[in-house]
């Protein structure tokens, strides 16, 4: 069952569920009522439940759509969002080509993902869409008063990893960027790219860090994940 979790002053996010692959929702909700929601989702089934959950609790549906990356469990969502969909100019060149996938892509695609097959009754859901707004390198977003901030990180999970950062409140929407490369065996990590993720995230003031499948962690427990996965080498749940 979807919730939503109050992290802090001004952030939110919904849990995960692993059953059918679907990340945590990132929300940020400025004083003056204006919002963005971080990624989209794995559907638009995923999407609707989001803003059933934010109308529960009387809190506004978004004014932006932050996508943290291009993976399908983070975008296969974005034919719901009714706001503009921001993305970085490398998440929006996968974007694209998703978008172009033909019936026998999609339906490829759907028998390969056992959590596709989980989170849609039917490939003829799967409706693949790019980002209405493209960034190079780094945004920010005014929200009134309050600043987000948008910006690519090198690192080992994806090349377009964009991180979403609240310096307000300290806090880093992270999405699946400090996890390993999925399409390596043991989902391992490549050392160099590890390296740079682990300076870039070390040189941020933050107290919160939220990787879309996981539980969040405070700035020691993120610089301590990370010495972990350099010392093993491999992403583990």
């Amino acid at each position: 069952m979807l919730e939503i979790r109050q992290l802090t002053q001004h952030c939110w996010y919904t849990n995960s569920e692993p059953d059918t692959d679907r990340p945590s929702l990132g929300y940020i909700l400025s004083e003056s009522g204006k919002a963005i929601v971080v990624d989209a989702g794995n559907s638009p089934m995923h999407y609707r439940e989001f803003l059933a959950v934010l109308d529960q609790h009387h809190l506004p549906h978004p004014s932006f759509c932050l996508i943290t990356h291009w993976h399908w469990d983070h975008t296969l969502g974005i034919p719901e969002v009714a706001a503009p969909v921001i993305a970085s100019d490398k998440t929006q060149s996968h974007l694209k080509k998703m978008e172009q996938w033909t019936h026998e892509e999609i339906e490829s695609f759907y028998e390969k993902e056992e959590f596709a097959r989980a989170e849609y009754p039917s490939s003829d859901l799967i409706s693949p869409k790019s980002a209405d707004i493209v960034f190079t390198d780094k945004i920010s977003i005014n929200l009134d008063d309050l600043t987000v901030e948008a910006f690519h990180v090198d690192g080992p999970h994806s090349d377009d990893s964009t991180l979403i950062y609240i310096p307000k409140d300290g806090m880093v929407f992270a999405g699946d960027s400090s996890a390993g490369n999925f399409s390596l065996p043991n989902i391992a990590y490549d050392p160099h790219l590890l390296a740079l993720y682990t300076d870039s995230v070390s040189k941020l003031n933050f107290n919160c860090f939220l990787h879309s499948h996981r539980e969040p962690l405070d700035y020691a427990g993120t610089m301590r994940f990370l010495q972990e996965a350099k010392e093993r080498g491999y992403y583990t749940f």
